[in-house]
């Protein structure tokens, strides 16, 4: 069986598993030159170009950019589609990032910890109105693809990396561009006498529409009925966690514009110590999200996924406060480029009921066309072509 995978959003990319094996995979940008390109048509084409596929598998975290690639996807694709079955992972965003974890970690069971601040919009019927996005998950994920959601921020609009990229913006970035923030904190220090970004977790317990019990945050909480009624505007009109950072934490500290950072000089202490306190304050987030709700005696794997994955600093903090009998794997492709590989491997277990296992052995994947041996010559071949 020959699956097609998909992620639609920023950093978007096209996979084709074959009976659980990766054959190819493209990021979409590599082939646009466009950075972070949303629009995986190209990287489409190439992994359609290698043979007929019987199943796709997309995610999008937003439901009607979804719908919209997809009806454009088969426009285009018809005729090479054929009889493909098509799996729709949009409302299934941080489940995604779960499989690709948990399938290229190699263990038989583990909590896979997603954190990532675009997951899938939560739309209230009730209400005809969206309310926020899933930002961090815990689930228990076994062979051949049981993934139980044990435990679920609610749906809000700013969870822990939304917050982070709140410093991310005060320096002048793009809010995908929280590895800036990280590195501007190794030159901060921590003002005690702020009052912190996050208030450690209570293990309250409230239902929420995705069918689970989830941990409750004072700051990231549930809007109110009238709040709700407006919609994606509450990210921005009503956001009580937003303004109690500006007006408690970053005060009257301006928000530089992009490259202004390299012109402040020697004033750039102020931006560096709250981007300390912010890659501190969110690691202890994380990390009593994850000891609120996990039982290292029932299991000793645990994965990590989601665009906050990528932080470092926070990855080596766990190997060294997570228990020394636990076994940790870190999801290099953790931001949306992998959530094709994740919905594709989802399904591909999901419809064979396989169990076997294929743990990650090293972090290149592509077709394979490219051969590391030759890896000077084929890339002397591809300058050649665009000369």
């Amino acid at each position: 069986m020959r699956i097609l995978g998909l992620g639609v959003a920023h950093d978007s990319s096209a996979v084709i598993i074959n009976n659980g094996e990766i054959e190819s995979y493209i990021k979409e940008e590599s082939l646009s030159n466009t950075k972070r390109d949303a629009n995986p048509m190209k990287a489409a084409l190439h992994c359609l170009s290698l043979g007929n596929i019987d199943a796709v598998a997309y995610s999008s975290p937003t439901a009607d950019i979804a719908e919209l690639f997809s009806t454009n996807f088969w426009k285009i694709f018809a005729e090479k589609m054929a009889e493909a079955e098509t799996v729709d992972y949009a409302g299934n965003h941080h489940l995604c990032h779960a499989s690709l974890a948990f399938y290229n970690s190699g263990y038989d069971e583990a909590y896979s910890v997603v954190i990532d601040s675009q997951g899938s919009i939560d739309y209230r019927g009730e209400q005809d109105c969206f309310v926020g996005r899933e930002t961090e998950s815990i689930f228990e994920a076994s062979y051949p693809a049981d993934f139980k959601c044990i435990a679920y921020n609610p749906a809000h609009w700013f969870g822990i990396t939304r917050l982070y990229s709140i410093i991310t913006n005060l320096i002048g970035e793009d809010e995908l561009e929280n590895g800036k923030t990280m590195g501007l904190s190794s030159y901060g220090t921590i003002d005690e006498s702020l009052p912190p970004f996050f208030k450690k977790w209570v293990p309250a317990r409230y239902p929420d529409s995705f069918g689970c019990t989830i941990p409750f945050n004072e700051y990231n909480r549930m809007p109110t009925p009238e709040e709700a009624k407006l919609g994606e505007n509450f990210r921005h009109e009503i956001k009580p966690e937003i303004d109690f950072i500006l007006n408690e934490i970053i005060k009257d500290l301006p928000f530089l514009k992009k490259g202004q950072m390299r012109e402040i000089k020697d004033k750039y202490h102020d931006y560096a110590n709250l981007a300390k306190k912010m890659q501190k304050e969110s690691e202890d987030a994380v990390l009593n999200f994850i000891f609120d709700n996990c039982d290292f005696n029932a299991c000793k794997n645990i994965t990590f996924c989601g665009g906050y994955a990528l932080n470092c600093l926070a990855n080596f903090r766990y190997t060294q406060e997570l228990p020394p009998d636990v076994n940790i794997f870190i999801e290099p492709v953790a931001d949306d480029a992998g959530i094709a590989i994740g919905a594709a491997k989802h399904l591909w277990h999901t419809k064979s009921k396989d169990i076997t296992k294929r743990p990650l052995t090293n972090i290149y994947q592509a077709s394979p066309t490219w051969n590391l041996e030759n890896f000077e010559e084929n890339i002397n071949k591809i300058e050649s072509k665009n000369e």
